[in-house]
């Protein structure tokens, strides 16, 4: 349902903690369990690709630990913690807003009316470019210094290419006219993330 789009999880204290490490390396790696039909013949695998974000107050190394268990790396750049507090909780700018809880409800708000739209528009313009590059574009941002990795971690490599990444599809956005964001903001706004994840 997902796939090649936003999977958001909330909740994932409700989850068994024993499970969320293999959750989190399903969900990672883009594929289910091989199972077999009623008759005993194997199913085909189900595949997807998608970025996932979750809205839990508890990290998933918090998770693990409260069943016994420790993160492993590769759990750790399937699915990127970030604390998110801001100088107003969740943000940084109120957008003419006297508090950031009353900022959260307007977009719960306008999300309720308002949705689907820009992902539609996006993915018209995107899948309208026949001579792109999109892989130079790439490169080219995970070059930039707010993507760069000094000690040559795999690990934070892996999770600075993630970064760069959603910088490439918001400046593409950007550039289609989607998001209404000037030029260069959508790279800034990754690049924090990434150096809030490495702290």
């Amino acid at each position: 349902m997902f796939n090649d789009g936003l999977l958001a999880l909330d909740e994932i204290s409700e989850c068994d903690p024993r499970e969320i490490g293999a959750i989190v390396y399903s969900l990672g790696n883009g594929r289910g369990k091989q199972r077999a039909s009623r008759t005993g013949i194997a199913r085909s695998v189900t595949r997807w690709r998608c970025c996932i974000v979750s809205t839990g107050e508890t990290t998933i190394e918090a998770a693990m630990q409260e069943g016994g268990h420790r993160v492993k790396a590769g759990q750790a750049v399937r699915m990127l913690d970030i604390r998110v507090q801001r100088q107003h909780g969740a943000w940084d700018y109120l957008h003419g807003h006297p508090t950031g809880n009353v900022l959260s409800d307007a977009l719960k708000r306008a999300a309720g009316q308002h949705y689907g739209h820009a992902g539609r528009a996006f993915l018209q313009r995107l899948t309208r470019e026949r001579d792109s590059e999109f892989a130079e574009a790439l490169e080219a941002i995970k070059a930039l210094p707010a993507f760069a990795v000094q000690d040559g971690d795999g690990q934070v490599k892996r999770a600075a290419a993630r970064f760069a990444l959603l910088a490439l599809a918001g400046e593409l956005a950007t550039g289609y006219g989607v998001t209404g964001w000037g030029e260069g903001a959508a790279t800034e706004a990754a690049g924090i993330l990434f150096k809030a994840w490495c702290n």
